[in-house]
């Protein structure tokens, strides 16, 4: 399996660019966790919620154990760092056919099928689940930091991503 986003992951984080001047990444408000979470750690967590995580899933865990990037944040397992959510504990709202593996400053949910299609979901609007991405790799390699960056935030947050060297 490629692990083309986590390379996309560590662009962003080490961008000068993108951490002085975007307007849509605040480096304040990006966490990184120290450590990623184990094999147990998972599939502890795999079993507390009686589903299986994806692959990407996984590898994501594996290297940061859920991460705060700002305009999306995704939950980590077992013990997490301060300012990343335990998945087990973000399920309260989600649709049972689903996991809610992240969330956005907006409000926006980040829904995974057991195929591992990610969904998002306006816990303020009935039936507002609609699907972004075949994969989580898809969903950070090609939606919220690729070439096609313009259909999660516009044609400036693209541009900003061509600035930096990420497109």
């Amino acid at each position: 399996m490629k692990n083309n986003f986590i390379d996309k992951i560590q662009k962003i984080i080490h961008s000068k660019y993108l951490m002085t001047r975007s307007e849509f990444l605040s480096k304040s408000f990006i966490h990184i966790p120290q450590n990623g979470a184990s094999n147990d750690d998972i599939k502890n967590e795999e079993d507390l919620l009686g589903k299986c995580l994806s692959e990407d899933y996984k590898v994501l865990l594996k290297k940061y154990n859920g991460i705060n990037l700002d305009i999306i944040r995704f939950c980590g397992v077992g013990d997490t760092e301060q300012y990343i959510d335990r998945l087990v504990d973000s399920q309260a709202h989600c649709p049972k056919d689903k996991l809610l593996i992240g969330k956005s400053p907006s409000g926006l949910c980040y829904l995974m099928d057991n195929d591992g299609k990610i969904y998002w979901y306006d816990t303020r609007e009935i039936d507002s689940e609609e699907l972004l991405a075949r994969s989580l790799s898809e969903l950070i390699d090609d939606i919220l930091f690729g070439v096609h960056a313009e259909s999660f935030a516009g044609e400036e947050w693209k541009e900003e991503l061509k600035q930096a060297g990420i497109v």
